[in-house]
């Protein structure tokens, strides 16, 4: 890998040292003087231009611990075509992390352009990706009734709910309410956030209508002592984000099993036979006299159906290390019964066939995923093809198609945008009316709404002289089968701008819900957000200052629990200071960090 790195970054130097061509670059740095004084980060771009029309850029990032992010950057006319493509590496941990390449050819009325960006694991895929690519699709789907063959995995799973239960906390049922269901468990402590963002007492209409549903999380084995003992696969969620009412996108992670594999609870109906079984370890027990003679699996000594193993000698130390209570395990063997009580005598302990995890295998993604992009932009028609690639082989994804400036009476246009996926059809409808005149004080607006199955926005954007604005409203559909039930608002945005000055405010009904369709970010008990920035040109650049604060629960006067400030000035044309602070008033010291640096282009 660092003849990967080293190889490139070697060719730019040689180029910038052998050629007699234009050279530039630009240098950040920014530095770190509270809690600690340290170099925090340092951004160095060099960019060289080898043959007319071309472009070359290396930039690398340094931070306290030394270079972390090396990138390589290419642009250039082969003819009339556009070629651009950047490569990104993680120096700190010689690995590669994301590349994208883009051809562009100008056609007779528009433009064909055809693109390739490749991930080397979800990590790498940010919010933004997310917004131009749809959500990640390289993830491994269950159904419920595989969950227990993947217990320790993290995977989405999907089926129908079938029942609940809930005094204080809430467990979901899904697939049956017997000893062979999967379920989803939410702490009462979360309940309150779950009820507001689906709905009070979400969990009876989805019983009635056995509404199918999609949960992310690691499958765990909980424990029943009572009817006999018995334990079944679940998924513990703290967040909404983590539930989905649209089913699983994903692929399927084929669990690889042993044909005679049961769970530990039915082992005393296979007296006799030699089967593949799995489950909790949870005591050791002495008997006979001699320490730690048993191995419990699935219950104590109280629980009928467990399993034991027994070893005449006693499980020494080191295997008890090995194998704690607590470990989920995986035996193979011949059952016996013993008192009514099932039971694998061990003749050989260093031989013997016990692992750690589930007994099945399982076809799981890579992590990698490509994407090819076909776009044809002829105004005002606009046509976005996405096919997927997650070592599965390359197949559809994505098709957006966009039409704007569509004439409609009283000087009115209208902007519409529809996305459409394999897994989910109509993913995404935009509208967009322009050039609506308000009946008052020649006040014009750009009108917006875009809907998904999981979200909801609405924007007004009215327009004065010498003052703009914008309002949007963010929420979900609450969907009953193909209908709709209702709406809910999660929060609402609303921008002021005159002049210089800019004022924002954003409320948060649903921190987690407006935090991913906003770039505002909230701390614990935060719902609040006003940001005011002034920016102004000066004789060598433009000044910029802006406050943000953040109020909320744990805030002191009037809730302010968040403050943080950030100026930039020139010093040149070339040169720009700046300085920034953040202080919590929900900590014990309130400053949590102040930085200063500059920006250098040469």
């Amino acid at each position: 890998m660092r003849r990967f790195l080293w190889a490139p970054l070697s060719f730019v130097v040689f180029g910038l040292t052998a050629s007699a061509l234009s050279f530039s670059g630009e240098w950040d740095l920014t530095l770190e003087l509270f809690p600690t004084l340290r170099l925090y980060t340092s951004s160095l771009t060099l960019a060289f231009r080898p043959l007319p029309g071309w472009v070359w850029e290396s930039e690398s990032t340094f931070y306290s611990t030394g270079l972390r992010y090396q990138n390589f950057y290419a642009s250039g006319f082969l003819g009339d075509l556009l070629v651009e493509g950047k490569i990104y590496f993680h120096a700190e941990e010689q690995r590669y992390r994301r590349a994208w390449l883009d051809l562009k050819l100008p056609l007779a009325t528009g433009t064909l352009t055809l693109s390739a960006n490749h991930w080397a694991s979800s990590t790498e895929y940010t919010s933004d990706h997310k917004k131009e690519y749809g959500p990640w699709p390289c993830v491994n789907v269950i159904p419920w009734d595989e969950a227990w063959c993947h217990v320790g995995r993290t995977l989405f799973v999907y089926g129908p709910v079938v029942g609940y239960e809930q005094p204080s906390f809430l467990r979901l049922y899904l697939g049956h309410t017997d000893f062979y269901r999967f379920e989803i468990y939410i702490s009462s402590s979360y309940l309150a956030q779950f009820e507001s963002a689906f709905g009070s007492r979400f969990w009876e209409a989805w019983a009635a209508e056995q509404k199918i549903i999609c949960v992310y999380g690691e499958i765990k084995d909980y424990r029943y002592t009572t009817e006999g003992g018995y334990s079944v696969p679940q998924v513990s969620l703290s967040s909404p984000a983590n539930l989905s009412l649209h089913g699983c996108c994903g692929f399927p992670a084929r669990a690889q099993c042993p044909p005679n594999l049961i769970r530990w609870f039915e082992a005393k109906n296979y007296a006799g036979k030699t089967v593949y079984v799995q489950g909790p370890i949870v005591s050791y027990a002495s008997e006979g006299g001699v320490a730690n003679r048993l191995l419990r699996i699935g219950g104590g000594g109280t629980v009928p159906n467990r399993l034991e193993l027994y070893y005449a000698p006693g499980f020494p130390d080191w295997f008890r290390s090995r194998f704690p209570v607590g470990k989920f395990v995986c035996v193979y063997s011949t059952i016996s019964l013993v008192g009514g009580v099932a039971r694998i005598v061990v003749e050989d302990l260093a031989n013997f066939p016990i692992f750690e995890g589930t007994c099945c295998g399982a076809d799981l993604l890579p992590g990698q995923f490509l994407n090819w992009r076909l776009a044809l932009d002829f105004p005002p028609l606009t046509l976005t093809a996405d096919f997927g690639d997650c070592s599965r082989g390359t197949g559809f994804r994505r098709l957006k198609v966009e039409w704007g400036g569509l004439s409609l009476c009283c000087r009115l246009f209208l902007d519409v945008s529809l996305t459409f996926t394999k897994c989910l059809a109509l993913e995404n409808l935009s509208l967009t009316l322009r050039e609506f005149f308000l009946p008052c004080c020649g006040i014009t607006a750009k009108v917006s709404a875009t809907l998904a199955p999981d979200s909801l926005s609405l924007t007004l954007e009215p327009k004065w002289p010498g003052f703009s604005g914008c309002l949007t409203v963010y929420g979900d559909v609450d969907w009953t089968g193909s209908g709709i039930r209702g709406v809910r608002v999660h929060g609402w945005s609303l921008s002021c701008y005159a002049g210089d000055v800019k004022v924002r405010f954003v409320t948060a009904l649903d921190p987690d819900a407006v935090e991913d369709r906003t770039d505002v970010t909230f701390y614990a008990g935060e719902w609040e957000y006003v940001g005011v920035s002034y920016a102004r040109s000066v004789s060598c650049g433009e000044a910029e200052l802006e406050a943000e604060l953040w109020f909320g629960s744990r805030g002191i006067l009037f809730g302010l629990q968040r403050v943080r400030l950030y100026g930039e000035f020139p010093l040149a044309v070339a040169i720009r200071v700046f300085a920034k602070a953040q202080w919590n008033f929900a900590r014990a010291s309130p400053l949590e960090w102040f930085d200063v640096g500059w920006s250098l282009e040469f």
